[in-house]
């Protein structure tokens, strides 16, 4: 019994020293039931006995950051008025126009030479058919000479 024994131990080696020499191992599992036999096959692949398994690792793709809408201006896009301006006796400064709301500032461009003035409604007129705005003389002046007597204008507001 003793050398059965010495012959036993000889074929013994540890587990460490197996995986470390086989580098693949296929295991099968059968199935016994009432339906037919299943076969599993799974390939087991051995490393050091003392390597623990990679983490796994998530790679996240950020999304790109939308474009900042185009930036928009905060003020009213421009009224406009085309049409033709005479002058009267009125204080520096100021205009008159049928419609407008009084204290509402305008600047007057002329449209022969584009010169531009700037005037305040603090009357009402013209009431001549045709004509957008009366300027007092010295505002008529900026854009004309007074002896043209009445020019073509675009008033924004």
């Amino acid at each position: 019994m003793g050398v059965e024994r010495a012959s036993r131990s000889a074929l013994r080696t540890p587990v460490e020293d197996i995986a470390l020499v086989v580098p693949e191992a296929e295991t099968t599992t059968t199935t016994a039931s009432t339906e037919p036999p299943t076969t599993t096959t799974t390939t087991v692949r051995a490393t050091a006995a003392t390597a623990r398994p990679k983490a796994k690792t998530t790679t996240t793709t950020a999304k790109p950051a939308r474009k900042a809408p185009a930036t928009t201006t905060t003020t009213k896009p421009a009224r406009t008025q085309s049409g033709k301006a005479s002058w009267y006796d009125a204080p520096a400064g100021t205009c008159a126009h049928r419609t407008l709301p009084m204290g509402t500032i305008i600047t007057v461009t002329n449209l022969a030479n584009g010169r531009k003035a700037t005037c305040r409604v603090a009357d009402r007129g013209p009431h001549v058919a045709g004509r957008v705005i009366d300027l007092a003389k010295t505002s008529f002046d900026d854009l004309a000479p007074p002896s043209a007597g009445v020019i073509d204008v675009r008033i924004e507001w």
